[in-house]
Order: C-alpha cells, then structure tokens, then sequence
C-alpha cells in the first residue's frame, strides 16, 4: 500500500487505525495476515490467502479515510 505522491504522513498510530481496518475486512476476502510493517510514506504487508483463487482475483482494494492531524 502506497500512499499518493508518497508524502510522509504515516506515523505508528496511523499504521495502527489502518492495521485494524485491514484485520476487521480481511475474513471477508478470505486472507489472513502475516506482517504488517510501516515506514513514513508506506507499508508492507504479507498476508496469507486461504482461498484457492487466482491472484488477480483476491486482490483487495483498501481505502483508509484520511487522518485529520
């Protein structure tokens, strides 16, 4: 997950919110997470899909609301 024009706007209670949205709607997708890292301008994140599915088919669109900060 990249954030537009990689501004530097992640910090590690925004890393957090977005960590918990991501868990909240991964079991509707059928993935489960394995890492979640975070530097000021991205993420990494390794999750586990546990549907047989064709990769281009399990990507999963994430939007996280801004942060008012």
């Amino acid at each position: 997950m990249v954030i537009k024009y990689r501004r530097k706007v992640r910090n590690g209670k925004i890393s957090e919110r977005a960590k918990e949205i991501f868990e909240y709607i991964a079991p509707g997708y059928g993935i489960v997470l394995e890492e979640w890292n975070h530097d000021t301008d991205h993420v990494h994140v390794m999750f586990r899909n546990s549907q047989r599915q064709n990769s281009v088919n399990s990507s999963m669109p994430v939007k996280v609301p801004a942060a008012d900060c």
